[in-house]
């Protein structure tokens, strides 16, 4: 809880990467954070057309939709109650990636999403350095995990395995579930310091 990188991944990602075998560390949340809150009123800033809220993004500084692609700039004060207090809330892959660049400074990070796929020429060269193995930690969606273009991993970690579960839809448990079992046919077959760790609040 309040961490985005568990002291077990954190131990397990630093041995995979001191014996050069693949980390990827997956979460199915673009961006930085799901929303940017008011922590006085509540208030989350929404897309007019789509009425989901907004995206942080921390690295193009501006929110965006999900859904139709429309931004926002960042406000400096709640539309609600003109406090200042506004927060990030839920990470993303962007707060991930940061995470583990702050946490291993040498490792090679690559970080695999709808935004950073956005473009076709870009794609293709993340795709191209995903399969070079030209990345010591891999972050990103479950866009990873339905490519079937991933070399041989040595951990494989689930950043919040909770996330899927709270989707308003019928099949979200069973969704989750197969997410996880694509990410532990990953690291198949489990031996030789070969793991897959699952964070949750709800074991």
């Amino acid at each position: 809880r309040r961490m985005v990188l568990s002291s077990r991944l954190h131990d397990a990602m630093r041995d995979a990467i001191s014996r050069q075998a693949g980390v990827l560390l997956f979460l199915n949340r673009k961006a930085y954070a799901g929303a940017l809150v008011c922590r006085e009123c509540g208030q989350v800033p929404r897309c007019p057309s789509c009425a989901v809220a907004f995206a942080f993004s921390r690295q193009k500084q501006l929110l965006y939709c999900h859904y139709c692609g429309g931004t926002l700039s960042i406000p400096d004060l709640c539309t609600g109650c003109g406090s200042a207090r506004l927060q990030p809330v839920g990470e993303g892959t962007e707060r991930v990636e940061e995470e583990v660049k702050r946490r291993f400074p040498s490792a090679r990070v690559l970080r695999v999403d709808g935004e950073t796929l956005r473009r076709p020429k870009e794609a293709d060269g993340i795709w191209s350095r995903v399969r070079r193995r030209v990345w010591d930690v891999l972050v990103g969606t479950q866009v990873l995990l339905r490519e079937g273009v991933l070399p041989t991993l040595g951990l494989a970690g689930a950043v919040q395995a909770d996330a899927g579960l709270s989707v308003p839809d019928f099949r979200a448990a069973e969704r989750t579930f197969h997410l996880l079992w694509d990410a532990a046919n990953l690291v198949q077959p489990m031996g030789a310091g070969v793991r897959l760790i699952i964070q949750t609040c709800l074991p």
